[in-house]
């Protein structure tokens, strides 16, 4: 395989670290949004709830991977990975009650345990070893890239005037 197939292939994979790093940061910003407050009216201890039921959600999944990622092999995993991602973005976006963004959150959790795993571990099976450390450390750098991309969007996004549109 060439270089550029290479790296491409770390690219796609390494965008799977954006789930994560997007969605870990992005609450933040979503509870400070009067839209949200307004909309659900949590109260501190559902939204430390929501905020951590996340991280519950990478926990199952990081179990979930243990089983999946050795019947399915790297690649699949990645991609039911992305789909689980999907389906807690679905639940994020669409959510009419606080239970559906609740679950949404702890499926977009699971989502990113899979791929937290499975993402470094593809890139450093494909990497040629003079190219390994890069390629992995790619990984790290779209989490870190997407953590600050969530902070300014939910800083741009308390510009808004619609409520609704801001979280």
């Amino acid at each position: 395989m060439g270089r550029l197939y290479n790296w491409g292939c770390a690219m796609v994979a390494g965008s799977g670290s954006i789930l994560y790093g997007y969605d870990a940061a992005i609450i933040a910003s979503t509870f400070a949004q009067s839209g949200f407050i307004d909309y659900f009216k949590p109260s501190a201890t559902v939204m430390g709830a929501i905020g951590s039921s996340y991280f519950g959600g990478v926990v199952l999944g990081l179990v979930l991977v243990s089983f999946v990622a050795q019947r399915l092999g790297r690649k699949r995993s990645i991609q039911l990975g992305g789909l689980i991602g999907l389906v807690g973005a679905i639940m994020q976006t669409a959510a009419q009650h606080i239970a559906v963004f609740f679950v949404g959150r702890v499926i977009a959790g699971m989502a990113s345990g899979v791929m937290l795993t499975t993402v470094n571990v593809y890139q450093s099976e494909i990497a040629p070893p003079s190219e390994r450390g890069a390629m992995v450390a790619f990984q790290l750098l779209v989490l870190s890239a997407a953590g600050g991309l969530a902070s300014w969007v939910g800083f741009a996004c308390s510009y808004s005037t619609n409520a609704a549109f801001s979280w």
